[in-house]
């Protein structure tokens, strides 16, 4: 993902557990998505809770819309 950012490739960091303020991507080509609650692991399985805390319908939807509206290269 850094090596990623450092070439200006557009880059989508998925978060659960973890720190995305100081591991996730940063700046205008990137997009960081956190689970609901903040630090609830990512995993196959939904949650104990009843949902999944970042569902692959909101990841999807959200990096169409990031792929979209992304500035092009010039």
């Amino acid at each position: 993902m850094h090596i990623a950012v450092a070439v200006n490739t557009p880059t989508v960091g998925l978060f659960g557990i973890g720190k995305p303020a100081v591991y996730g991507p940063w700046g205008e080509n990137t997009l960081c998505l956190k689970s609901t609650p903040p630090g609830a692991p990512i995993c196959e399985a939904p949650s104990q809770s009843g949902g999944d805390a970042l569902p692959v319908s909101y990841v999807l939807s959200q990096i169409e819309t990031f792929l979209k509206n992304r500035k092009q290269p010039t």
